[in-house]
């Protein structure tokens, strides 16, 4: 079997920007099956949402853990970004799991 080692591309890094969303859920604060009128949908959904919380403070805790093991400058801005920007998007998370509790 002949096998030609193939030389990776490096791909341009695309930096991560932390943003507050700031999402507004006005329009379902009285709707009990607000995905389409479907109970089962927006169930899952609502059950999805209420696991990210956990979900995106565990993926954050394994960053950090790691992150005094990297030395390339352009990785430790990329790490503060993905860490920034999980923590907008948990309270975004937050603010619609307080509102279906």
């Amino acid at each position: 079997m002949n096998l030609k080692l193939v030389k990776k591309k490096k791909h341009p890094s695309v930096p991560i920007i932390p943003r507050r969303m700031g999402f507004s859920f006005d329009g379902i604060q009285h709707d009990d099956y607000w995905f389409d009128n479907d109970p089962v949908l927006t169930h899952l959904l609502n059950i999805l949402s209420l696991t990210f919380p956990d979900g995106e403070r565990f993926f954050v805790d394994s960053v950090r853990a790691l992150r005094d093991q990297v030395e390339d400058k352009d990785r430790q801005k990329d790490i503060s970004g993905f860490i920034g920007q999980e923590a907008m998007h948990s309270l975004e998370h937050q603010a619609f799991n307080d509102l279906i509790a």
